[in-house]
């Protein structure tokens, strides 16, 4: 069979394949007769993968003698056959639900990425954002200095770009696994591409392909925290996966553990972030998220809440330095206390009845699995504090 032929089974195929991203039934209606008339080819264009450009589809003239000659057909997007040769309108299906089934059929169908596919080392990295047109914080000769990260590190850290178009980093981690990062732009219709290759190569991804990262969305698709070790100048790029660090010396230590280090490198000017770190855990927070005590001793949220208490008395949540011996109340209700009983003279039965309940100290007796922190106020009645 003409080769131009089995490209073109194999778009059909694919498209088919591709309806399954649609759940609307009437979107799937649309795609159904589209394909419909290209199978019984209509319009004579003999529509089908292009042989040169995988990137692209191709079809010929209506009057053209050789449909299957390569050299005459046109080259277009799936995208633009439809809407402009097909002449399918926005009313039909709208273009954010074009450009899904359409990219679902390229991902489908690209088995060769060919010299579409860029991977970048070392110096070439830095050399890219110097002279590259696209829209990066770090693109051009006063910002490209900031890619020095990468630079240092060409056994570590690539830059793979498709089609000049999207791009993303490709890490090799101390372990040797190989990790894709987030592809830029956010939505671009290539970044299911570039990630379909880094699948068949047996590589990682970051599980969200081209959204902002928070602790949440920061994870690999093996759901495992990847450590990798780098030399630095000093300077940093803005970090998306790996943004969490343990810096020493001229090395430092990345991961996607949100917990890990004293430095996240999450800036746009080439700095980096100091992490406090908890007086408990020894893991890092960040400045917004740091709890302190009243000797400023510094908490992550999880050791502030395991670690700290309620007062009995004004219920107030404070931490067991604040906690006065091994009674559960804090310094202030418990000098309010004393102070009461010892000081107030009036012998009025409200007063009275006030210094009684002071009396009843609040003691905490430790026992077995009566909760996470495996203790238990009771209370016990002694003659004067």
């Amino acid at each position: 069979m003409n080769k131009m032929l089995k490209n073109r089974v194999h778009l059909i195929r694919a498209m088919i394949d591709s309806k399954k991203v649609l759940s609307d039934s009437t979107l799937i209606k649309v795609i159904d007769d589209i394909i419909g008339k290209i199978r019984k080819n209509e319009n004579k264009a003999f529509l089908a993968l292009s042989l040169d450009d995988n990137s692209k589809v191709s079809y010929s003239k209506s009057n053209e003698n050789n449909p299957l000659n390569e050299s005459r057909r046109i080259k277009t997007t799936l995208q633009r056959y439809i809407r402009r040769t097909m002449l399918i309108t926005q009313e039909q299906i709208s273009d954010a639900h074009l450009d899904k089934f359409a990219n679902n059929v390229l991902t489908l169908t690209t088995t060769n990425f060919g010299t579409a596919l860029k991977i970048f080392s070392g110096q070439e990295i830095t050399n890219f954002y110097m002279r590259s047109g696209i829209e990066s914080c770090m693109v051009g000769g006063c910002n490209s200095f900031k890619t020095s990260l990468y630079s240092l590190n060409p056994n570590k850290v690539q830059l793979v770009c498709y089609s000049d178009q999207v791009r993303a980093l490709l890490w090799t981690d101390d372990a040797g696994n190989k990790i894709l990062d987030r592809a830029y732009p956010s939505g671009h219709h290539f970044i299911e591409l570039l990630r379909t290759w880094a699948t068949r190569k047996g590589y990682l991804l970051r599980n969200n392909a081209d959204q902002l990262t928070n602790p949440a969305n920061n994870g690999i698709s093996d759901y495992k925290d990847h450590y990798i070790t780098l030399k630095h100048g000093g300077v940093f790029p803005y970090l998306d996966t790996f943004k969490y660090g343990e810096m020493s010396g001229d090395k430092i230590v990345l991961t996607n553990c949100s917990t890990f280090g004293n430095t996240i490198l999450a800036t746009t000017d080439g700095s980096h972030v100091v992490r406090v770190m908890c007086c408990k855990c020894k893991s890092g927070i960040e400045n917004g998220s740091v709890l302190r005590d009243n000797y400023n001793n510094s908490y992550c949220r999880t050791c502030h809440d395991n670690l700290s208490f309620v007062c009995s008395w004004c219920g107030g949540k404070f931490f067991p330095s604040d906690q006065y011996g091994s009674w559960q109340v804090c310094n202030k209700c418990f000098s309010f206390m004393r102070g009461f009983s010892k000081n107030n003279k009036c012998s009025c039965g409200n007063c009275k009845a006030k210094i009684e309940k002071f009396n009843r100290i609040v003691a905490q007796n430790k026992v077995a699995e009566t909760s996470k922190k495996g203790y238990q106020a009771v209370f016990e009645f002694v003659d004067s504090i």
